[in-house]
């Protein structure tokens, strides 16, 4: 899969060419600071893909934010997309984990029970615009109302 990743981003650019180092603030990677807080499945589940397009990688700009040229002279090039951006399964996933995150710093740090309901307040948005159509639907149609990861419950 890796290959097949790395083969698809050489077709834009050469990664053989590009060296990337963009440290670490507390000389800890990312991972090792979720390994040490016990929340490794978490972070495996849910950091790339949001990291990706909070920073504009190419892997995610690349699949959501451009294509080939529609002109048959100009095919092998790549140019700007916009899709339709009403994909409601990866707000709802995104309000679930700030969710998470807001009742963690709220436990940890202000030693207090959780208190947040982003989750449910963007939920009953999501509802109210559109409705239970099944609209709400995730990759490969499946229904995404409780996202499921596939490796276990994720709340902790």
């Amino acid at each position: 899969m890796i290959r097949a990743y790395e083969a698809w981003i050489n077709t834009q650019r050469w990664s053989f060419l590009v060296e990337v180092n963009v440290g670490a603030w507390s000389g800890k990677t990312t991972r090792e600071m979720a390994e040490e807080s016990g929340i490794l499945d978490f972070y495996n589940y849910v950091y790339t893909p949001f990291s990706q397009g909070a920073h504009s990688t190419w892997f995610h700009v690349g699949r959501f934010n451009s294509g080939p040229s529609e002109s048959p002279l100009t095919r092998q090039l790549w140019v700007a997309r916009i899709e339709d951006a009403s994909d409601v399964w990866t707000l709802s996933l995104a309000a679930k984990y700030l969710d998470k995150s807001f009742n963690t710093f709220d436990e940890k740090a202000l030693e207090r029970p959780p208190s947040s309901q982003i989750q449910d307040w963007i939920g009953d948005e999501i509802e109210s615009r559109f409705g239970s159509d099944k609209r709400s639907s995730g990759p490969a149609g499946e229904n995404q109302s409780e996202p499921n990861p596939g490796a276990g419950d994720l709340d902790h």
